[in-house]
């Protein structure tokens, strides 16, 4: 038995020392589409302004995504399918009618993902949120109203 322990030892170790020389093969750059919301933080009533977003897939801008925009304001939602400008920009424009604070939402597929950032546009004085965002905000102070 001893005489099978000692060879098998060695050719074990003869192995393992010439995996150890090799240098890893590089990881494969990760890739993740992003998108950047591009519109202003404030608007006025019945004012008409532009929402784009800059699609990237890692350093190259995307030119076949599909970006809707989702607009809450309070329990309206309203969703807006964004023309695609050329260099990775996608665009809205849209006439805030009411006043109020708006989560915009831009609904992204490309290269087979799914991305959705959000921003708020404050438009008027009236500050509101949406329900979602009331149940989070309670869940944080740790109580209810």
């Amino acid at each position: 038995m001893k005489r099978f322990i000692l060879p098998a030892l060695v050719g074990l170790m003869a192995i393992l020392s010439g995996c150890g020389g090799q240098e890893a093969a590089p990881e494969p750059e990760v890739k993740v589409v992003e998108v950047e919301i591009l519109a202003e933080e404030k608007a006025e009533v019945n004012e008409t302004m532009p929402i784009e977003a800059k699609v990237t897939y890692g350093d190259e801008l995307v030119e076949d995504a599909e970006v809707t925009f989702e607009l809450i304001n309070g329990e309206k939602k309203e969703r807006i399918a964004a023309k695609g400008e050329g260099k990775g920009i996608y665009h809205i424009d849209k006439t805030f009618t009411e006043e109020g604070t708006y989560e915009v939402i831009a609904h992204t597929n490309a290269k087979s993902m799914h991305t959705m950032p959000k921003m708020h546009i404050q438009v008027g004085d009236k500050v509101t949120m949406s329900a979602e965002n009331e149940e989070m905000d309670q869940e944080e102070n740790g109580h209810e109203h």
